[in-house]
């Protein structure tokens, strides 16, 4: 039984879960490489950075790591199967990543602050936007990968 703090935002499936910590680990051990070549650069004046970048990129590296390396594994969508299935799957997804884009809007106005000019809507609204682009891009992408790879096993 895992009782680690982690537990509560993995998966239940137990394939899934190792694979997420898979990566995980693998984005920890890219991340304390490139911070060791970084302070050797630094020690040897090759290279200067700034503090902020390296603590945004430190956290932002491990996140963008595993979710990548999870979308790009096929794991997500284990019951499609038929175009049917994938293209009513492909709707919920678009159907979320809308939810998803409204819910922050509306969250951003509520806890953030509600834009008071025009160039203030548009920055929320380009956000909104790119928001559910990257939300959709990495589930329909997660989608086509799982049905390939459920293609090929339903078919051997």
């Amino acid at each position: 039984m895992n009782t680690g703090f982690l537990t509560i935002f993995l998966p239940e499936d137990e394939y899934k879960k190792e694979k997420i910590l898979t990566y995980m680990a693998e984005s920890t051990f890219l991340l304390i490489i490139s911070h060791t070549i970084l302070l050797i650069l630094h020690k040897l004046n090759l290279f200067s950075f700034n503090n902020s970048v390296l603590l945004f990129l430190s956290i932002m590296f491990p996140i963008l790591y595993t979710l990548v390396r999870y979308t790009i594994s096929g794991i997500e969508y284990t019951s499609v199967f038929t175009k049917n299935d994938y293209q009513k799957t492909r709707k919920k997804i678009i159907f979320s990543s809308i939810k998803f884009t409204v819910l922050f809007f509306v969250l951003w106005i509520i806890l953030i602050d509600l834009p008071n000019y025009n160039y203030g809507w548009f920055n929320l609204a380009g956000m909104a936007i790119f928001i559910f682009l990257f939300f959709n891009l990495f589930n329909i992408i997660s989608l086509k990968i799982s049905f390939i790879k459920n293609q090929k096993i339903h078919n051997e």
